[in-house]
C-alpha cells in the first residue's frame, strides 16, 4: 500500500557538492566474471505484470480529455507498445460516510452497499471504466481486494481506520462483509461480463496505521480476526455456489507479516486460502513464504510494491534500479507466479517518486513518464507470461526461458558506480541463436536498443554499464536439460536398505529442531518431501507437513552429527547435493560439509537418526524417490 513514506532529502548544496567530488573520482571497471545459465534448474512458471488501478483507475478513469487517458492506457497495457501488463487489481471500496472529506485525491471509492441493505450496482463507474479499457488491452488476470469493509459496518464509521490504528471490523458484522464481496463478485460476473481470478478481503491487516481519518482506505485486523473472517468468506462463498472462486491473502506488507499471519492460522483458514498474496515492501524471507506456498500448494503471488526513492525526479535512476532489485529477488528468490506494481500511476502534486507515470489527479488532464516506467519495461515487454524462470549463479540478473518462442532474456542489474563485465555460459543449451539483442536503461538512456552482440561458441560477452539496467533477448535457445525433481510434486525419500522405510520427522513435529528419523513408510505428510532447486543444481530439501527444512544442526561439518528441522535460511547447511549413482539410488550430500546423508550405525530400526557421514556408498547412504500420489 502506498503509504507517506518519508524518504531522506538531500539539501540542493549537498548533491551538487557530490556530483563534483563523483565526477573527479575514475571510473573503475569490474574483473571478468562468469555466469552459467542452467535451464535443467526451473524455478516457476511466470503468470505476468500487473498493478492496482487504484487510486489512479479512479482519478484518470473520470478525464474529460480521452486523448490522454488513452495514451496512459497504451503505455501501460498496450501488448506490442507498452509496458503488456496482463494482471489488473480492481480495488473493491468501501465507501465512506458522505461528511467526511480526509481522502487523498482518488482514494474515496465508491462502494456498491453505501449502507445496510441497500446496494448501488453503477457504483464506482471511473475505476470499472479503466479496467474494461485495460482488458480490451491485454489484461487477461483481474484480482478482486477489498482494503475495508463498508464503511457502516465499522467501529469508527471511518473507512481509514479505527482509533489508534485498532481493528475496526465489528464482529456482528463478519457475514455481512462476506455477503458484501460475494454479491460484488456476482455483480461483475453476471452484469459487467468480469470474472475475478481471485477475491482478497484484507490488505496489510498486520498495519498499525489504519486510524480514523486516514488519507485512504484500511482496516487492521489481528491474527485471530484474519482467522476467522477467511473461514466466514469461504463458507458464504460455498452458501452462494461460489466454490470454486479463489480466495487470496493475507496481504502482509512485507514478508515476514504475511508469515507471521500464516503460521497464526488453524487448518480450517488455511484450507480457505487458495492463493498467498504478500507485498515486499519489508522483510527478508523470500525461500520461507516460497516453501510454505510449494509446501501448502498455494498459488504465490506479489500483490504490491512500491518504490520512491529520493526527491521527486522524473529521470531518477536510483528509483529504478531500486525497482529493478526488487523484481529480481521477488520473482527470483521467492518464485511469484505474477508481480503486481502498487499503483503505475501516481499523482503528480503528491511530492513522492512512486510510479511508471506521475498524472495530474486534478486540474490539467496531462501526465509525464518517469524513469521507473523504462526499468519496468526492461523485465515486462521480454519476460512474458509462460516463460520459465531458470537458473544463473548471479544475484545481478533474472533469466527467463519462453518455451512458446524459444528467447532466452536476461536481466542484467548494475547499481554500481563501475562497469560489471561479464561472460555468459550458455552451453548447457541444445541451441542458441547468433546474436543477442540488447536494450538499456540507464540515467542518460530510456529502453534504449543497443547494437547487437554476437555469440560465439554458446558464450555471450556483456558489458553492464554502471547504474544500468540491460536486458539481452537471444532467439533460438532450445534445452534438452529435465529437472530431476518436479517442483510441483511431493516426494518420499526411501533407503536402498529396506523399500519400507523412509525419511520422516519424529512425532510428525513441525517445530525447529525436531529429529529427522527413518520410520516405516504411512500417509502422514511428515513423510512427504519437496525439492527446491537453487541456480546451481543443489537442492533444499523441505518438509511438506512443517514447511521446514531438512537441516545440519550448527553447520557442523562433523561425522555422526543427526539432521533436524529448521525454518528456511538460505545457508549452505541446508543444501543438498543429489548424485546419481547409477544404480536407481542417489546420494545425498551436504553442500557445507561435504557429508552424506544416511541411517545412523546403518541400525534400520524405526525412530533411528538419520546423521551425516563420510560417503562409502554403504546401502544405508543410498536413496530412491517416489512420487506421492
Amino acid at each position: 500500500m502506498h503509504k507517506s513514506k518519508n524518504h531522506a532529502k538531500k539539501l540542493v548544496t549537498s548533491m551538487l557538492i557530490a556530483i563534483l567530488l563523483i565526477s573527479s573520482i575514475p571510473i573503475s571497471v569490474s574483473a571478468q566474471n562468469t555466469v552459467t545459465v542452467s535451464p535443467e534448474c526451473e524455478f516457476q512458471t511466470f503468470k505476468g505484470w500487473g498493478t492496482s488501478l487504484s487510486w489512479w483507475g479512479n482519478a484518470i478513469g473520470g478525464w474529460q480529455n480521452k486523448t490522454k487517458q488513452d495514451e496512459i492506457l497504451d503505455l501501460l497495457y498496450d501488448q506490442n507498445t507498452g509496458l503488456g501488463l496482463t494482471v489488473a487489481r480492481y480495488n473493491i471500496g468501501g465507501g465512506d460516510d458522505p461528511t467526511h472529506t480526509h481522502m487523498r485525491n482518488g482514494a474515496c471509492l465508491e462502494g456498491y452497499q453505501p449502507s445496510p441493505g441497500v446496494w448501488d450496482y453503477d457504483a464506482d463507474e471511473t475505476q470499472r471504466y479503466i479496467l474494461n479499457e485495460a482488458m480490451s488491452r491485454g489484461v487477461n488476470i483481474v484480482e478482486g481486494f477489498s482494503k475495508t469493509p463498508p464503511y457502516w459496518m465499522t467501529y469508527s464509521g471511518c473507512a481509514g481506520g479505527n482509533v489508534n490504528g485498532t481493528s475496526n471490523l465489528k464482529p456482528e458484522y463478519y457475514d455481512d462483509y462476506a455477503d458484501y464481496l460475494a454479491e460484488v463478485y456476482l455483480l461483475f460476473k453476471n452484469t459487467y461480463g468480469i470474472t475475478f481470478d481471485s477475491i482478497s478481503p484484507i490488505n496489510e491487516p498486520n498495519g498499525p496505521w489504519w486510524e480514523v481519518n486516514n488519507r485512504q482506505e484500511g482496516c487492521h485486523y489481528e491474527h485471530n480476526e484474519q482467522n476467522d473472517l477467511f473461514k466466514v468468506l469461504s463458507d458464504t462463498f460455498d452458501k452462494k455456489g461460489l466454490s470454486n472462486v479463489t480466495i487470496a491473502g493475507p496481504e502482509g506488507f512485507e514478508y515476514d507479516a504475511t508469515i507471521s499471519s500464516w503460521n497464526s492460522y488453524d487448518n480450517g483458514a488455511k484450507s480457505s486460502i487458495d492463493k498467498i498474496n504478500s507485498h515486499s515492501y519489508y522483510g527478508s524471507e523470500r525461500l520461507y513464504l516460497n516453501t510454505i506456498a510449494l509446501c501448502n500448494n498455494k498459488r504465490l503471488s506479489i500483490s504490491e510494491y512500491g518504490v520512491g526513492v529520493g526527491e521527486h525526479d522524473h529521470n531518477a535512476i536510483e528509483s529504478s534500479l531500486e525497482l529493478a532489485r526488487k523484481i529480481r529477488n521477488d520473482v527470483h528468490d521467492t518464485q511469484v507466479e505474477t508481480w503486481v506494481y502498487w499503483q503505475a500511476v501516481e499523482e503528480e502534486f503528491d511530492v513522492n517518486n512512486w510510479g511508471f507515470i506521475h498524472a495530474n489527479f486534478e486540474g490539467e488532464e496531462d501526465y509525464a513518464i518517469t524513469k521507473q516506467y523504462y526499468g519496468m519495461a526492461n523485465f515486462s515487454k521480454f519476460i512474458r507470461p509462460d516463460s520459465t524462470i531458470i537458473g544463473a549463479d548471479s544475484s545481478d540478473m533474472l533469466v527467463a526461458l519462453n518455451k512458446n518462442t524459444n528467447k532466452l532474456t536476461i536481466v542484467v542489474i548494475n547499481d554500481k558506480t563501475s562497469q560489471n563485465n561479464y561472460t555468459i555460459d550458455l552451453s548447457k543449451f541444445a541451441t542458441v541463436g547468433g546474436s543477442a539483442s540488447a536494450y538499456r536503461t540507464s540515467s542518460t538512456e530510456n529502453l534504449a536498443q543497443l547494437s547487437a552482440i554476437s555469440i560465439q561458441d554458446k558464450t555471450l560477452q556483456i558489458n553492464a554499464a554502471p547504474k544500468s539496467i540491460t536486458t539481452y533477448v537471444i532467439d533460438n535457445v532450445t534445452s534438452n536439460k529435465t529437472p530431476v525433481f518436479d517442483r510441483n510434486k511431493v516426494y518420499k525419500i526411501v533407503n536402498n536398505c529396506d523399500n519400507n522405510k523412509v525419511i520422516d520427522v519424529r512425532d510428525s513435529s513441525p517445530d525447529n529442531s525436531a529429529d529427522i528419523v527413518i520410520n516405516d513408510r504411512n500417509s502422514s505428510t511428515s513423510q512427504n518431501w519437496i525439492f527446491i532447486v537453487n541456480d546451481t543444481g543443489e537442492y533444499y530439501i523441505a518438509n511438506v507437513n512443517a514447511a521446514k527444512m531438512l537441516d545440519v544442526p550448527g553447520a557442523s561439518k562433523e561425522n555422526s552429527v543427526s539432521t533436524k528441522l529448521w525454518q528456511p535460511n538460505g545457508d549452505n547447511n541446508q543444501l543438498w547435493k543429489i548424485t546419481d549413482l547409477g544404480n536407481g539410488c542417489f546420494s545425498i550430500i551436504n553442500k557445507n560439509s561435504n557429508k552424506a546423508l544416511g541411517i545412523k550405525n546403518g541400525d534400520i530400526v524405526n525412530g533411528n537418526n538419520i546423521d551425516q557421514y563420510d560417503f562409502h556408498e554403504y546401502d544405508n547412504q543410498q536413496w530412491k524417490f517416489e512420487e506421492v500420489n
